[in-house]
C-alpha cells in the first residue's frame, strides 16, 4: 500500500522521540544561520545519493520546509533555505538512515521565502536575453496551512528575504565558479536568486547553469518563488507517486490551475521541460497574481519565423512573456518552442518575474 506523503512525514517526525535516545548528542546534520538564512550539511548518504530534508517546528512540531538533493561522489550534501523567526531541527533521510540537527534558532525578522537544493544534467544554449534561476530541481517548498475547500489563485508573497536588520550581516550569495558560459546574460539572475535563497548549486561552489531543468523541477521553482505549496494536496497521476519529492509540488499547482497532464492519467515530471511548456506555466503563475494577458498574440509572435511550431495551447503564454518581456527568443528570430530549458533560462525567467535581475 502506497504511503501518503502526510504519514510518510508524520513517520518523520514520531522518529524525533526515537532518534536521540539512539543517536544521543551524535548528531548527523550540522547547521549554520545567518540571520534568517540557514545552511544545513552533513555526509554519509549512501545507496542512491538522494537525500531528503524536513524541517520542523519546536513550538509546534509543524513541517515548514521540506527539500531533496543528490549527495556527491564523498556522500556529501548541503542545504541553504530561508526561514521565519524561531527554534527548528532538521531531519534528513538518506534513503537508509535519518539523522537530525541540534535545535537552531533563527532571529525574527526574516522574511518566509524559502529556498532548497536545485539539481540538476547538461542542457541546451542558453536564452537570447542579453540581461538579466537532484537530476533536477528538488527544490524545498514552503508548507502552507492546510488548503480551503476550494483552490486558491496563488497570491505573489513579499519578497523572499528581507534586508538584514542594522547590524546583522546581509546574507552571502553563494560563489557558483561555474557560470562563465551563461555570464553575459544569466549571472546576475542566478546570483540574485541564490542571494535570496530561491534557488542553489548542484554541489559546492556549482550551479550547472547549463544542465536541463525537469517539469516537476521548473514547476517546484515557480512554486517556491512565488506560491504556497500544500502539503496535503493530493494528485491523481499514474506516474507521480505520494512518495514523490514533487507530489506536493504538482498537486498544489494542478489545485491552482497552473498544470495540467501531458493525457492518459500522466504528468511526466522527470521529463526534461520544453521553453513552450515552461512558457505556459509561468504564464499561467502571471496571469493568476497580475491579471496579465497578451495583447495582439499573433502580432507579437511575427518576430519569430518559427511561430508556426508553437503549440497553440501554448501560443498566448508565449506571446505574453514576450510581451512582458520575461523571454526572448534563442536568436533574434526564432524561439524554439521544442527545445529543452536549461537552469539558467529558468533563473532568468525567475528574476525577472520577481524583479530581481539587473
Amino acid at each position: 500500500m502506497k504511503k501518503t506523503m502526510s504519514s510518510f512525514l508524520i513517520l518523520l517526525m514520531l522518529l524525533l522521540y526515537v532518534i536521540p535516545a539512539v543517536q544521543g548528542a551524535d548528531y548527523g546534520v550540522s547547521a549554520s544561520v545567518n540571520g534568517s538564512t540557514v545552511e544545513l550539511s552533513g555526509s554519509g548518504a549512501g545507496g542512491t545519493g538522494q537525500v531528503t530534508l524536513v524541517i520542523l517546528r519546536e513550538s509546534d512540531g509543524a513541517r515548514v520546509h521540506i527539500d531533496q538533493t543528490a549527495a556527491d561522489g564523498n556522500g556529501s550534501y548541503a542545504f541553504r533555505t530561508v526561514l521565519d523567526g524561531g527554534d527548528y531541527q532538521a531531519v534528513v533521510s538518506t534513503g537508509e538512515e535519518i539523522f537530525l540537527s541540534p535545535v537552531f534558532q533563527v532571529q525574527a525578522g526574516g522574511s518566509g521565502g524559502d529556498g532548497g537544493n536545485d539539481g540538476g544534467g547538461d542542457g541546451g544554449s542558453g536564452d537570447n536575453d542579453s540581461d538579466s534561476d537532484s537530476n533536477g530541481d528538488s527544490g524545498g517548498v514552503t508548507a502552507a496551512p492546510s488548503a480551503p475547500a476550494a483552490p486558491a489563485a496563488p497570491q505573489k508573497p513579499a519578497e523572499p528575504q528581507a534586508p538584514a536588520k542594522p547590524g546583522e550581516p546581509a546574507a552571502a550569495a553563494p560563489a557558483f565558479g561555474d557560470l562563465e558560459p551563461v555570464a553575459s546574460w544569466a549571472g546576475p539572475a542566478i546570483r540574485s536568486l541564490g542571494a535570496k535563497g530561491i534557488v542553489n548549486g548542484v554541489s559546492e561552489g556549482s550551479f550547472a547553469p547549463l544542465k536541463e531543468v525537469t517539469r516537476a523541477e521548473y514547476l517546484a521553482m515557480l512554486l517556491r518563488a512565488y506560491g504556497k505549496v500544500d502539503l496535503e494536496a493530493q494528485a491523481s497521476f499514474s506516474d507521480v507517486s505520494p512518495r514523490d519529492w514533487h507530489y506536493s509540488v504538482v498537486a498544489s499547482a494542478v489545485a491552482q490551475g497552473l498544470v495540467e497532464g501531458v493525457g492518459d492519467n500522466r504528468f511526466e515530471p522527470d521529463r526534461s521541460i520544453t521553453r513552450e511548456e515552461m512558457s505556459l506555466m509561468t504564464a499561467r503563475l502571471l496571469t493568476a497574481i497580475g491579471g496579465k494577458k497578451a495583447v495582439q498574440a499573433e502580432e507579437v509572435l511575427r518576430v519569430f519565423k518559427d511561430r508556426e511550431s508553437i503549440a497553440p495551447y501554448a501560443a498566448e503564454a508565449v506571446a505574453l512573456l514576450v510581451q512582458e518581456g520575461i523571454v526572448n527568443g534563442m536568436t533574434e528570430d526564432t524561439f524554439e518552442p521544442k527545445g529543452m530549458a536549461n537552469r539558467a533560462q529558468a533563473a532568468v525567467i525567475l528574476a525577472r518575474l520577481l524583479g530581481l535581475a539587473s
